[in-house]
């Protein structure tokens, strides 16, 4: 395997370690943020209905009742108008849903469900609690749901709710002789907003797309800025350093251009492959040099082993 195929591999698999385990921290991280911004926006929707109950009550009514004192408005109504008012909040809060919920409603349609009247229960069995949040499992979804509890602390309220014989006539013709029986400082019901976990689900997993995305980028540009320094700092003098010493290595004495280098490293490399390569050429002088006097020995004794017979036969005819 190529040296920058092998180094792909090896930043690859250490990114996609990386980038599992950071997608699953941020996910945790951002699946908890999430939800606690849902919840403090179910809770600022709350906050707000008893505000709007309040401002009703102290504002709203009393200009209705003096302007018609025997004409029934619901407009002077507090949970008319906060439920009015999130209907139109709707438009930019869709994934909530705002509910007062009552044991003995006027409309049956605000009677509480099961569930709902365990809520309020709880809420009179503990006076001092405020706030209950919790998750609970429908057959399509799974719900957040916070609740306040919801009581009559204004005794105007109970002209509508106390006895029917003191109820606008409007209300006992519209409602009947539902909603009364109530007393004055006690809770009778629960406003509750529920959120689909869905919600806080998506925001982070949009969340962590984004992120995702973006290191996915930047690993990216990271990787190819590497591969382009490795290109230019490693696997080129590389190339050209063994581009050298394959030539040294076939005995070329005359090499016309060494590599112009600038690494360090590689530089010290190119100095020692200089000087290999003149070791070579002063050994192979010294060999060429012994191999000529080689040769020139061995026709000087080849030339004395020719001449030396016939002087010998000369001294012996001499002799004789």
């Amino acid at each position: 395997m190529r040296l920058r195929n092998r180094l792909n591999l090896i930043l690859f698999i250490i990114f996609s370690i990386v980038l599992i385990f950071f997608a699953v921290i941020s996910y945790t991280m951002e699946h908890k943020q999430a939800r606690e911004e849902v919840l403090q926006t179910a809770q600022l929707i709350l906050e707000m209905s008893v505000a709007i109950r309040q401002y009703t009550i102290d504002e709203i009514r009393p200009l209705l009742q003096a302007h018609s004192e025997t004409q029934f408005m619901p407009q002077s109504i507090p949970s008319y108008a906060v439920i009015s008012t999130f209907s139109l909040l709707k438009k930019n809060l869709k994934d909530y849903v705002y509910k007062e919920t009552v044991l003995n409603p006027k409309n049956p349609l605000n009677r509480a469900s099961e569930w709902e009247v365990e809520l309020i229960r709880t809420f009179r069995a503990e006076t001092d609690l405020k706030i209950l949040m919790g998750n609970r499992q429908t057959r399509t979804n799974n719900l957040m749901y916070m609740a306040m509890p919801f009581k009559i602390t204004d005794q105007t309220c109970l002209k509508c709710h106390d006895t029917p014989s003191i109820a606008p006539p409007e209300i006992i013709k519209k409602y009947g002789d539902n909603g009364f029986g109530w007393k004055l400082n006690e809770i009778q019901g629960a406003r509750i907003i529920t959120v689909s976990t869905s919600l806080a689900r998506k925001k982070a997993q949009k969340s962590v797309f984004t992120l995702m995305i973006s290191i996915v980028c930047i690993f990216a540009l990271i990787l190819v800025t590497i591969n382009l320094i490795l290109q230019n700092s490693v696997i080129h003098p590389i190339i050209g350093l063994s581009g050298i010493a394959e030539q040294i290595s076939m005995g070329k004495k005359s090499i016309a251009d060494f590599p112009q280098i600038k690494i360090y490293e590689f530089k010290k490399l190119l100095s020692s492959i200089k000087r290999l390569k003149i070791s070579r050429d002063h050994t192979l002088d010294i060999l060429k040099q012994y191999e000529n006097s080689f040769d020139n020995h061995v026709q000087l004794n080849t030339h004395i082993s020719l001449s030396e017979p016939d002087g010998s036969n000369k001294e012996t005819e001499l002799d004789e």
